[in-house]
């Protein structure tokens, strides 16, 4: 407790626990109890600001510590393993069309052998040329911007994170849960399964009529 003029009136020695001052009727103690709530708000208000700034600075040299980690890629060239399997696949592809055939009906058949281009070089090599593609197109933006090539890295670093999560999250969406502990540690129980412990144990299986088994508790339904 503390004596005080009051902020109405002005009289002196007031305490500042009053209910009202003695002399005008000023409600002493409400005032001084919204003013100390204004301070530990705006205490509070400073708190906050400061762990804001706290985090969004943790936020940017984490940020800054995953950019150091993207380092310029080096110049891509064909690998020749690809080269040598380009080489092998026209070579396999070619005498499958002028032998294979032959053995069976002495007639080549150019559409077999289009197929087989078609399996053994064309799809390989798209895959091949558009990852090559890739790899230029970054090299040449590293080149030109490098600050621009890590964030670009970084954000397909994020987006390959959330893909990744999304198919997870699909995965526990669509497991089957155990009826007894709500595991989803499931896994069907195959046929072969099922032969196999009433081959062993009879109509006493634990198998039987059943579909799913708990890795986690050993229940099955």
């Amino acid at each position: 407790m503390a004596l005080i003029k009051c902020p109405e009136c002005g009289k002196e020695n007031v305490s500042d626990k009053a209910e009202m001052c003695p002399s005008c009727g000023f409600g002493i103690k409400a005032y001084f109890e919204k003013i100390e709530q204004e301070k530990i708000k705006q205490q509070k208000r400073i708190e906050l600001e400061e762990l804001k700034k706290k985090r969004e600075q943790e936020s940017k040299e984490r940020e800054q510590k995953r950019l150091q980690s993207i380092q310029k890629p080096e110049k891509p060239v064909f690998s020749r393993g690809f080269i040598i399997y380009m080489i092998v696949a026209v070579i396999f592809s070619s005498w499958l069309f002028l032998y294979t055939p032959t053995t069976y009906n002495g007639d080549p058949d150019s559409g077999t052998w289009i197929i087989e281009l078609l399996v053994f070089i064309g799809i390989p090599l798209f895959v091949y040329l558009s990852i090559y593609n890739k790899r230029v197109e970054d090299y040449e933006l590293a080149c030109r911007d490098f600050e621009a090539y890590q964030r670009q890295m970084i954000k397909e670093q994020d987006e390959a994170m959330e893909r990744q999560q999304r198919e997870l999250d699909q995965k526990i969406a669509n497991a089957v849960k155990c009826p007894n502990c709500g595991s989803i540690n499931t896994k069907k129980i195959s046929t072969t399964s099922r032969v196999t412990s009433v081959a062993l144990v009879g109509v006493a299986s634990s198998k039987i009529g059943k579909q799913y088994e708990c890795k986690n508790c050993g229940y099955k339904w």
